[in-house]
């Protein structure tokens, strides 16, 4: 996973999520616009690396299984399109995280 953060990002430390575009859209929220074949809804590739966020949640007192729906929705952002480079990209993504972790909260069973 540094590999490829150091190869894609430049940034030669390991990472929790990398997410790979298909597209490039115009804007983040013109996503539902101009995702409409299959092909166009097919967003990209993400990348976890287990090892890093594993010892991530340890240190943080979190399990995988709670951090995992949070990294994914941020990893989807990117694929969207969003971005958190600048304080305000990285409200509007965030919101965007939030939007998508609620939804996410709505469909999910309570395992027994």
């Amino acid at each position: 996973m540094q590999q490829l953060n150091r190869q894609y990002r430049k940034k030669d430390r390991p990472t929790d999520i990398l997410s790979f575009p298909f597209h490039q859209a115009a804007a983040p929220e013109d996503f539902r616009e101009w995702a409409v074949t299959e092909d166009d809804r097919n967003l990209g590739d993400m990348y976890l690396g287990m090892p890093y966020i594993v010892e991530q949640c340890r240190m943080h007192g979190e399990t995988v299984g709670e951090h995992l729906p949070v990294l994914l929705a941020h990893g989807l952002c990117h694929l969207m399109g969003y971005d958190h480079e600048l304080d305000a990209d990285y409200r509007t993504m965030t919101k965007r995280e939030q939007a998508i972790l609620r939804e996410y909260s709505k469909t999910r069973e309570v395992p027994f």
